[in-house]
């Protein structure tokens, strides 16, 4: 296995209600990302974080355990949490120590109460997260219900990245609503071969309602003195005129970025003071005060959450690992004119590389986690 450099390695919980298919998905997440050559599954327990005896006999999580995956030069960690209650701090732990959750639902039951907890744990962090349907194939699987419920009782920003075709017995491919990819599944495969193939009829008006959804915040626009074509007046026409009208006028109306803040409270030993204080001007931070707390110096900041990054690292060099801070959000400002251009540029060349691909290039990599997502 490569060694990865901790700018490309991530932390991700993998939580929901127990039964919900956490530790199945884990162990195909791992087999697809090809860490592991074996795909278990939990009736023979063979799955890669089951494998405690009690875990084999009950057939469910009793502890917190950990795969990885290797994706995109990136190591993810994926932290497989137990879902009933009784052990609900291990679940507690695993998203202390995550950037980000993937909250895993069952498609015969919903939204569960372990579904509910973690998702309040989740919230307290300030956790990024999506939400993963599984056992799609299960008898009284159903996509609907499960989507209204989710809206209903954990949030009604969700919005779906993915939909499923067919349900139950009958479910045999997804399709992707910002790729605008359909795949289906082959028959009788353990490693998920699929096949790229246009859109179904019977799931065109389901598609077409879910992507409303998908666009329906960031742009309306009237088309005037247009004409139409039997042919090439289709949905797909209309929703690249309102894409280009968007690029069109939004410069025009002198759009601002908004970044993330953080309050930051330091403590650290008097002597180093002078050397820490400093560190927050070059990340763009304002010092807010300083005073003593106990035999420290606590010194507090407000810094933009991007410029935080491996400032763990760079504290306990100044202050020889005596140094400690916490964080907690604080709002949203006005990005800097340098960091808007900046970030407007990468996204030109993402904009641009991806036009590429689509026009002969390397095959679009799919993302491991293709599910919902919370939109802001």
């Amino acid at each position: 296995m490569r060694v990865y450099g901790s700018s490309a390695i991530r932390n991700v919980a993998i939580v929901g209600h127990g039964a919900a298919g956490k530790t199945t998905l884990v162990d195909a997440l791992a087999f697809v990302a090809d860490s592991t050559k074996r795909h278990g599954t939990i009736p023979e327990g063979t799955t890669l974080t089951d494998c405690s005896p009690d875990e084999i006999e009950r057939k469910h999580s009793i502890s917190l355990d950990l795969a990885f995956a290797e994706w995109a030069d990136t190591k993810i960690n994926l932290l497989d949490a137990p879902g009933f209650l009784d052990f609900l701090g291990e679940a507690t732990a695993a998203l202390h120590s995550a950037a980000a959750a993937v909250v895993v639902l069952n498609a015969t039951g919903g939204v569960e109460v372990g579904t509910e907890k973690v998702w309040e744990i989740c919230d307290r962090l300030h956790l990024p997260r999506l939400l993963f349907v599984g056992q799609m194939d299960r008898e009284r699987a159903d996509f609907e219900p499960v989507f209204h419920d989710v809206r209903t009782h954990l949030s009604p920003k969700v919005v779906p990245v993915e939909l499923p075709i067919g349900n139950g017995a009958d479910f045999h491919g997804v399709v992707n609503l910002l790729t605008d990819e359909t795949l289906t599944y082959r028959t009788r495969t353990k490693t998920g071969e699929y096949d790229t193939v246009p859109l179904p009829d019977d799931v065109k008006a389901t598609y077409a309602k879910y992507r409303e959804r998908l666009v329906e915040s960031n742009f309306p626009a009237e088309c005037f003195d247009g004409s139409s074509h039997d042919v090439d007046s289709n949905e797909m026409s209309f929703r690249m005129a309102r894409i280009q009208a968007f690029r069109t006028v939004a410069p025009k109306a002198q759009p601002v970025l908004l970044e993330p803040l953080l309050d930051v409270t330091v403590w650290v030993p008097g002597e180093t003071m002078g050397d820490v204080i400093g560190d927050p001007s070059a990340r763009r931070g304002q010092i807010l005060s300083t005073g003593q707390d106990g035999r420290l110096t606590r010194i507090k900041v407000i810094v933009p959450e991007s410029e935080i990054y491996k400032y763990a690292t760079t504290l306990h060099s100044i202050t020889h690992g005596r140094g400690t801070f916490h964080q907690d959000p604080r709002g949203y400002a006005e990005a800097p004119p340098e960091v808007t251009a900046r970030i407007a540029a990468e996204h030109r060349k993402d904009d641009g590389d991806e036009g590429s691909r689509r026009r002969g290039g390397p095959a679009i990599r799919r993302d491991m986690f293709g599910a919902w997502a919370e939109s802001a």
